[in-house]
């Protein structure tokens, strides 16, 4: 794919640029409550308020994060540009899950996690299914690259799974050293597999199915993006949202739990419904523009790619960077936590791999997630500081 001649770097440059940029999308207006709330403990006691102000600037900054790795991406090659994309995709939910997890906020940082898996695979597959369907009743796409995205996901929900599994079937003790060892090792394994699945989207390959060359082509033209920064201007953009977006999310793993009690809600429900939709938001949109369109090849790539993003990177990383700063992060998620996971894939592969969707589907989708989020405005935790043997879950 032939990328648009690439923007100039200087000034004048960088404000044009950044001019089109802000103006191009209406979730730029939220960086109005960027300022706000960099200074909200400064002025608000409640901490539901500054959880509440830094989830509405965070949502600004993941789409300004994503926009500045495109263009980023734009002044490399195409193989660079992908690795680009692919790491900073996800850079918002690494973000937040990494400093609740320095707060030692470890079953929140599980259930994010888990909840960003199935938003993506569940709730933005559902509205992208939806929004195509609401345009044409039936609409194909390419079932390979699809196909793949969904198998790879299964694969990871696997070695999610099986340390809980190692615990219901008593052969581990409850977040123990065992538990903690398996994990690190699948994280491993899951990186390495993490790689190989990089190089085969991103190495293009010649043998293609009848018919899909029609939705390659198709999603390749969606693909293409305008180049209005230059490539420094892009990485000071990129810096600069990641250290703002650094420093609110340490403030919103501070304020989870009490902003969980002042508004009256589990903080499960924040840390698998919550904490998901705003970390990805941008992702959200750009999949439900692309499918209004009808290019649902890459509003999949989009939805699909994200999950399994989440489930064989950021993931592993969480499991290996709370291994460094001693936090012991395992992937002993639980029994229900896990079987929900389980069966939300077989459903999202029973929907995917027939190579075409409608409306309906969509909101099948959107049922299934709202029907498990509601189970967490009723779920709790207790004693989640550290993991070792001292959870305890109850439904009221």
């Amino acid at each position: 794919m032939m990328h648009p001649p690439p923007a100039a770097d200087g000034v004048g440059s960088f404000f044009k640029g950044s001019y089109t940029m802000l103006t191009g999308n209406r979730l730029y207006i939220l960086l109005l409550f960027v300022p706000i709330a960099l200074v909200s403990e400064e002025f608000f006691e409640s901490e539901a308020i500054i959880f509440s102000l830094c989830c509405f600037a965070i949502l600004p900054l993941a789409a300004l994060l994503g926009d500045a790795t495109e263009q980023t991406a734009l002044h490399t090659s195409q193989t660079i540009g992908g690795l680009l994309n692919a790491t900073f995709g996800n850079a918002t939910e690494m973000i937040i899950c990494f400093f609740l997890l320095k707060a030692g906020q470890l079953e929140v940082v599980k259930l994010s996690l888990l909840g960003s898996i199935l938003s993506n695979a569940l709730l933005v597959l559902g509205f992208a299914c939806l929004a195509s369907g609401s345009v044409k009743r039936n609409v194909a796409y390419g079932s390979t690259t699809a196909t793949a995205n969904t198998t790879m996901l299964q694969v990871s929900v696997i070695g999610v799974i099986l340390p809980t599994l190692m615990t219901a079937t008593g052969q581990f003790e409850s977040h123990g050293n065992e538990s903690l060892s398996i994990s690190r090792f699948i994280s491993v394994i899951f990186l390495f597999l993490y790689a190989l699945f990089l190089m085969n989207t991103l190495c293009p390959c010649p043998a293609l199915k009848p018919g899909e060359e029609e939705h390659k082509k198709e999603a390749e033209e969606g693909e293409e993006e305008e180049s209005y920064l230059g490539f420094w201007g892009s990485i000071l953009w990129l810096l600069g949202a990641t250290l703002v977006l650094a420093y609110l999310s340490e403030l919103l793993s501070g304020a989870v739990e009490g902003a969980a009690e002042g508004m009256g809600l589990t903080p499960a429900f924040v840390g698998f419904v919550i904490i998901p939709i705003i970390g990805n938001a941008a992702e959200h949109s750009t999949a439900v523009v692309m499918a209004f369109r009808l290019k649902m090849d890459l509003a999949l790539a989009v939805a699909q790619g994200s999950s399994t993003q989440i489930a064989l990177f950021v993931v592993p990383v969480m499991v290996l960077l709370g291994w460094l700063i001693g936090q012991p992060l395992d992937l002993d998620f639980g029994l229900f936590e896990s079987a929900i996971t389980f069966l939300s894939t077989v459903i999202v592969a029973s929907v995917i791999n027939d190579g075409s969707t409608n409306w309906l589907e969509g909101a099948m989708l959107i049922s299934t997630y709202i029907i498990i989020s509601s189970a967490f405005f009723f779920f709790e935790f207790e004693g989640a500081d550290h993991g070792h043997d001292d959870r305890a879950l109850r439904m009221q």
